[in-house]
């Protein structure tokens, strides 16, 4: 039990450590959104909108990557529930009682396991979506400044 729990101890401390991964991103990615909104107001044109499109929808999609980190998510810690402990057993020996706590363990890391899985994956897609904004936004300009340039 006792690994166990430092196991469900672990996974705690790797979770915090993604959303703390992505908190910093979020104010990454509203420093560009501010920027962006920065040139807009003092260049209000549908050129320099249409310009700004390539920072703004990757920074978009980040975000909503971002956002997906902070949802309510089934995610067990160390403990158990009294109720489950208060529940009627065949045989209610201590042993009985540790085991089932350490089988009710197991399942628990299992699926905190799947949980931290897909939060990586989460928080790699943002940040893979966070670094594609200047590579975006500076291709989607010199494309719009060349289209604007052939036009006239």
């Amino acid at each position: 039990m006792a690994q166990a729990e430092k196991l469900l101890a672990s996974q705690a401390a790797t979770m915090a450590y993604h959303e703390g991964r992505a908190t910093s991103l979020i104010g990454w990615v509203c420093a560009d959104l501010l920027a962006v909104a920065g040139m807009l107001g003092s260049h209000p044109t549908w050129l320099w909108a249409a310009g700004s499109l390539g920072v703004v929808c990757p920074s978009v999609v980040s975000g909503y990557y971002l956002y997906q980190v902070f949802q309510p998510k089934k995610w067990s810690v160390t403990g158990i529930h009294p109720e489950w402990l208060m529940q009627d057993w065949p045989q209610p020996t201590e042993r009985t009682t540790l085991e089932g706590i350490a089988n009710r363990y197991i399942g628990e890391v299992k699926r905190n396991e799947q949980t931290l899985k897909r939060t990586f994956s989460i928080v790699r897609k943002a940040w893979i979506w966070f670094l594609l904004i200047p590579v975006m936004g500076l291709t989607w300009l010199g494309l719009f400044a060349a289209l604007v340039f052939w036009i006239k």
